[in-house]
């Protein structure tokens, strides 16, 4: 699997797999607003540098409820689309960055 690593603003396309790696400075990964039912996005911290600088996490619906999401331990997780809004699957384990 690919994954496409990032340190800057970024607009996640549907299913990506993203490093998000915040050494440098804080910035917002935006899920795709052209998802559909059962869409996944993955977000990982490879170097476990989000309790550094903090990644946010944006959409143009919703988050668990939320406009948007503020991440700041190292972590990785998973967003899920059920057709109208996105979901958290998040695990406190880093694997496979341990």
């Amino acid at each position: 699997d690919t994954w496409t690593l990032v340190t800057a603003d970024y607009q996640a396309a549907p299913n990506q797999k993203i490093y998000a790696d915040t050494t440098d400075s804080s910035f917002t990964v935006t899920l795709p607003n052209t998802a559909v039912k059962y869409d996944t996005v993955m977000l990982a911290d490879p170097i476990k540098s989000w309790n550094i600088n903090n990644v946010n996490v944006a959409t143009d619906s919703t988050i668990d409820g939320n406009s948007g999401l503020e991440i700041d331990q190292p972590a990785v997780a998973v967003y899920v689309y059920d057709g109208s809004a996105w979901s958290t699957r998040q695990y406190n384990t880093l694997f496979p960055f341990s």
